[in-house]
């Protein structure tokens, strides 16, 4: 599946190879910054593309 552009972030499905549904959706601001010192933390993941959307509306509403 190709990445969803939502609100300045991208989604992605890309369900990891354990048998649990809550981590499928992987989310991330288009200028994340990935390295682990940098405290970024515009990324997640979530168990649909609904609830990526949700919680990438909380985050812009947090960081507002």
């Amino acid at each position: 599946m190709s990445k969803i552009a939502y609100r300045g972030c991208w989604i992605e499905y890309d369900p990891p190879p354990i048998p649990v549904r809550f981590c499928d959706w992987q989310w991330w601001h288009d200028s994340y910054d990935g390295a682990p010192d940098s405290g970024d933390r515009r990324c997640g993941a979530s168990p649909s593309l609904l609830g990526a959307q949700q919680d990438i509306d909380e985050m812009l509403a947090e960081a507002e």
